[in-house]
């Protein structure tokens, strides 16, 4: 059975982390290098922002390019003067006037769908029409970091408050019988003991492990391959300066280099993944149909 276009057939999920986003930029070039395209694209906090630009056709060499410009580095310690935040959203803003992108989400070549809390309601709202600046500055919105956006008469915030990595959604955006590929930014839950010394380190975690521990659910259930660059890195209060280092060329460069390695590890994973669902959608009707049924009952 042909997938419709409402079930395509491959979905790429892109999870928030701060700077750690240029994993998926590396995730990206692998995926472009092999021939593969997603048909559908789910993201959260600055996997917003990457989401965007490979949504639009933008190559990933281009976005790693301007990136690290070094006036598109500067503009990242710009600070505001507007409440709810300590940067400006300068930095946002410049990286996508960069490139000759549309102006609303529906008219990207990819299908995006952008998670975002809406603050005033404490809920997530799933952005797929409208503005595609405002989307990105509203998930983006890393809590005391950037301001909080008005999307349609709500005050929005970043997304990874209430769904960091949205293997959820994307798998709603594919069906039961297309392939989710999440890339998740997300750190290891476990941390030596000797680490574990001070006040703060002790509250982060017992505030965060929560959060993490959802998130790993979530993209396990939902996700039918999931790459996780940082898997390596321990959470810990220490690290959370990390997530801000747009200005150093080192570390993007590092972080780039994260998600091609773990991409191309798993590269024949996903093809056969992908070859599998396409043998399924070449299957006579009726067989199709039934196999979707029993995958929509078991999950």
């Amino acid at each position: 059975m042909r997938r419709s276009p409402r079930h395509p057939r491959f979905g790429l999920v892109l999870g928030g982390g701060g700077v750690r986003c240029l994993a998926h930029i590396g995730v990206a070039e692998v995926l472009e290098e092999a021939g593969l395209r997603p048909e559908a694209i789910a993201t959260s906090s600055t996997g917003s922002l990457v989401g965007l630009l490979l949504a639009a056709g933008i190559p990933p060499r281009r976005i790693r390019e301007a990136l690290y410009r070094r006036d598109q580095r500067l503009a990242w310690l710009r600070p505001s003067w507007r409440a709810g935040g300590l940067f400006s959203p300068l930095a946002l803003l410049r990286l996508m006037d960069r490139f000759s992108l549309p102006e609303r989400l529906e008219e990207l070549e990819i299908p995006l769908h952008v998670v975002v809390t809406d603050l005033v309601e404490g809920r997530q709202r799933v952005l797929s029409t409208g503005p595609c600046r405002e989307a990105v500055l509203a998930s983006a919105a890393l809590p005391g970091i950037y301001p909080p956006v008005r999307v349609d008469g709500h005050l929005c915030g970043d997304g990874g408050v209430v769904n960091n990595v949205p293997a959820d959604l994307c798998r709603q955006l594919v069906g039961p019988g297309g392939v989710v590929l999440t890339s998740s930014l997300e750190m290891n839950a476990s941390m030596p003991a000797e680490l574990l010394r001070h006040v703060p380190q002790v509250v982060y975690r017992s505030i965060y492990l929560p959060l993490i521990q959802q998130r790993l659910r979530n993209q396990a259930l939902h996700s039918d391959l999931v790459l996780q660059p940082f898997s390596d890195q321990p959470l810990c209060f220490s690290r959370w300066r990390e997530i801000v280092r747009f200005y150093s060329i080192g570390a993007m460069a590092d972080l780039h280099a994260r998600g091609r390695h773990h991409m191309g590890l798993r590269l024949p994973e996903l093809q056969a993944l992908l070859a599998r669902a396409d043998a399924l959608a070449d299957e006579e009707p009726g067989a199709g149909q039934r196999l979707e049924r029993r995958q929509e009952e078991d999950l």
